[in-house]
C-alpha cells in the first residue's frame, strides 16, 4: 500500500509486523508491531490510518499521526473477513456472514454506516476516487464477474452493477484503474470501461501488476517482466 507521502506498507503476517519504505528518503523507517498475525491491511485515503483485519472478525488500526503509531481496537466484524479496503476515509469490509457474503462500511470513528448482504466474495476491493465507485469480481461465483458498487462519501453503500459479460472474458486479478476512472485493466489484460464496464480492448500479456503514471501504463507482465506501455487513454 502506497501513502500519499510516499511511503509504503509492507504487511508480514509471519513476522507480526508491517515494514515501512520511504521511496523519497529510498530508506527504511521503523516498523509496526502488530499483536497478531493480520490477515490484510488497508490504508485510509489520506494516509494517516492503517487498518489491519484478523481471524474471527477483529479490525484493529494505527494512527500514523502519532510520533509511535500503537495498534488499538477499531471495530468487529460479525466473521473473518475475506478482504478490508478504503474508500477515502471510509473502512470497507467484505465478509462471509449474511445471505451470500456481506459488505459493510465503518466512519472514521469506527460506527457501522451500512450494511448490504446477498453480496460477493473478492480477493480485493478497489476503490475509485472520482468514480465513488468501489470495483471487484464475484470470486465465490462461477461464471465469474467484474462488478462495481457505489459508496457514498459518508460511506452509504448504494447500487451495484455487473457488466455485460457472464463468461465471455477471463476475469482474473489484479484490477486496476487508471487515475481519471476511466478504464479497467484486469490480470487478463482485458480493458473495460469504468462506468459501463463495456469491454474496450485487450493487452497481448498476463498482467501480474500495473500502475498509471503521468507518462503512461506501466505493466508487469507475468512472464515479461516491467513493460511501459505509453500514455493510454481509451482503446488501444
Amino acid at each position: 500500500h502506497l501513502a500519499p507521502d510516499g511511503v509504503v506498507y509492507l504487511l508480514s503476517a509471519a513476522n507480526r509486523a508491517v515494514y515501512r519504505w520511504s521511496s523519497t528518503t529510498e530508506d527504511w523507517i521503523s516498523t509496526l508491531a502488530t499483536v497478531g498475525s493480520a490477515l490484510d491491511i488497508a490504508l485510509s485515503g489520506d494516509g494517516l490510518r492503517l487498518f489491519l483485519s484478523y481471524p474471527g472478525g477483529e479490525i484493529t488500526v494505527f494512527d500514523l499521526e502519532q510520533p509511535s503509531p500503537v495498534e488499538t481496537p477499531f471495530v468487529n466484524s460479525p466473521q473473518t473477513p475475506f478482504e478490508i479496503s478504503t474508500a477515502g476515509e471510509i473502512l470497507f469490509v467484505g465478509d462471509p456472514s449474511g445471505a451470500w457474503s456481506s459488505h459493510w462500511s465503518y466512519s472514521p470513528s469506527g460506527a457501522l454506516v451500512s450494511w448490504k448482504d446477498w453480496n460477493y466474495v473478492s480477493e480485493e476491493f478497489v476503490w475509485s476516487p472520482p468514480n465513488g465507485k468501489m470495483y471487484f469480481f464475484r470470486d465465490s461465483q462461477s461464471p465469474n464477474d467484474l462488478i462495481w458498487e457505489e459508496v457514498a462519501a459518508d460511506g452509504t453503500i448504494g447500487i451495484d452493477f455487473d457488466s455485460p459479460y457472464h463468461g465471455d472474458y477471463p476475469m482474473e486479478h489484479p484490477i486496476r484503474l487508471d487515475p481519471a476512472g476511466t478504464l479497467v485493466l484486469i490480470g487478463s489484460g482485458h480493458l473495460f470501461d469504468a462506468a459501463s464496464l463495456v469491454h474496450l480492448d485487450h493487452l497481448p500479456l498476463v498482467v501480474a501488476d500495473a500502475a498509471w503514471t503521468a507518462t503512461g501504463l506501466f505493466t508487469r507482465d507475468l512472464f515479461a517482466g516491467l513493460r511501459f506501455r505509453g500514455l493510454v487513454v481509451g482503446p488501444l
